[in-house]
């Protein structure tokens, strides 16, 4: 997903694309906040880890529900 400044001034160059470039992943990408919950449960992916700041945190009960009802 995008990277946000939150009480910081964005750092020049630091953008999801440039993390993403920097990680040995071949099963790796990035998805908007909208397609997130949809991109998660398309994934075979038996370990899914999420990491965020600020408003990502709001969608932590969808994502529970969203994966508790994949796996019934």
């Amino acid at each position: 997903m995008d990277i946000y400044p939150a009480r910081e001034l964005p750092m020049e160059g630091v953008t999801s694309e440039w993390l993403l470039s920097k990680m040995d992943n071949e099963n790796k990408n990035i998805v908007s906040k909208e397609d997130l919950i949809a991109t998660m449960l398309k994934s075979d992916a038996p370990i899914i880890v999420t990491i965020g700041a600020g408003d990502i945190g709001e969608m932590v009960g969808a994502i529970k529900i969203a994966l508790n009802e994949k796996n019934i």
